[in-house]
């Protein structure tokens, strides 16, 4: 039976699941993070790679090859390296940015974050940006919340200043 949670249904749900915890359960979750972000990073700096990852031309003994190399240079993790060769063994590579996203939603749950997109067709007036307020009295209550977008600055700037007027 599938899950229900839509952090981990699906394929790379599972394999996300499994990488977390077994990072949790070694002490390893940031270790974890940072590699797969500077695996993400790599992916979408460089076509070779994506095309790599993403052609079913390749076998799975090259996309051993090719991101074994990769991983070795970037001195990743033993636990992030044996995933991608898991990963790689079940032909599953393809799907890889899909499962650092759930991984990185796995973690911001485990940290206990709330992220929120602000996002405006116009510039928000003040009265929009007093509605979002109440992001400081969930800062307030140990949420964190992290912000996106083009009015995240000027959000986070009045977020700013009204935790200094709250803190001062």
């Amino acid at each position: 039976m599938g899950s229900t949670d839509p952090i981990i249904a699906g394929v790379a749900g599972r394999y996300a699941k499994a990488l977390f915890e077994l990072a949790l359960e070694q002490g390893a979750l940031e270790r974890v993070a940072d590699d797969l972000a500077r695996f993400q990073a790599m992916l979408e700096e460089s076509e070779d790679l994506r095309r790599l990852v993403r052609d079913p031309v390749f076998s799975a003994e090259e996309q051993a090859r090719g991101i074994e190399a990769i991983v070795k240079k970037a001195g990743v993790d033993a636990i992030t390296a044996n995933f991608f060769a898991v990963v790689i063994r079940g032909r599953r590579l393809s799907v890889i940015s899909d499962m650092i996203r759930a991984y990185r939603a796995l973690l911001a749950q485990h940290r206990g974050e709330v992220s929120a997109e602000v996002a405006s067709a116009a510039p928000l007036g003040p009265e929009h940006r007093a509605a979002l307020e109440i992001i400081p009295k969930l800062l307030k209550t140990g949420v964190l919340y992290q912000a996106r977008g083009p009015e995240a600055a000027k959000v986070l700037g009045t977020l700013e200043q009204y935790s200094r007027q709250m803190y001062a």
